[in-house]
């Protein structure tokens, strides 16, 4: 959503919160991901996994495709969720985690309550 002439912070876009490659080569290197179109479709799109979330447009500009190891949410009460959602993405779509991606979500789902 967009309102002509108003700030970057009232401008509202979708970010996906996982992507398949944390180095940002989705467009590339999808295919050893997801064999089909279909499949490439199903996870752009999935709705019942929360991944999709409406974001500021200088969130989106913040964050761009980098993984949790590279771009964290500012606001840190927000970090459990952030790195539950993650992790429950590529669980799903049995994506890879780099090391370094695995070190911050860690830190990230340590700050979840019991």
């Amino acid at each position: 959503m967009h309102v002509r002439g108003a700030p970057d912070s009232t401008r509202i876009g979708q970010q996906h919160r996982a992507q398949p490659d944390p180095g940002g080569a989705f467009q590339a290197d999808n295919q050893r991901y997801f064999r089909t179109q279909d499949e490439r479709d199903a996870f752009a799109n999935d709705l019942t996994r929360p991944q999709l979330v409406a974001v500021s447009a200088a969130t989106i500009r913040a964050k761009g495709e980098q993984g949790p190891d590279q771009w964290q949410p500012p606001n840190q009460s927000y970090w459990c969720t952030y790195g539950r959602s993650w992790t429950i993405v590529k669980a799903t779509y049995k994506l890879t985690v780099t090391q370094d991606e695995k070190s911050m979500l860690t830190k990230m789902l340590d700050t979840c309550a019991s």
